[in-house]
């Protein structure tokens, strides 16, 4: 095999398995630059306000799921549970 320099030529290398030995591997990434990297990963808590009109939490910006009001006004005309029984019933 000849050498020129650092690099072998490819008329020289009659086993191919050789080049792998030559060839640079990528830099590891060390535990820090990890950790940096999933700096940002981390999952936060949904943002709840609590209903003015049935003190249930909801999502901040959207209509309360129990009693269909927001900032104060009914949105959703929500049914009661004597009148889904109803409803069930006939």
């Amino acid at each position: 095999m000849h050498q020129i320099g650092c690099v072998y030529t490819v008329a020289s290398i009659k086993n191919p398995a050789i080049l792998l030995d030559t060839m640079s591997s990528r830099m590891r990434v060390t535990k820090g630059h990890s950790g940096n990297r999933r700096s940002h990963h981390a999952l936060t808590a949904p943002r709840l306000s609590q209903c003015s009109n049935c003190n249930e939490y909801h999502l901040r910006h959207n209509v309360c799921k129990e009693c269909g009001f927001y900032k104060g006004k009914q949105i959703i005309a929500k049914k009661t549970k004597a009148e889904t029984a109803e409803v069930v019933e006939a």
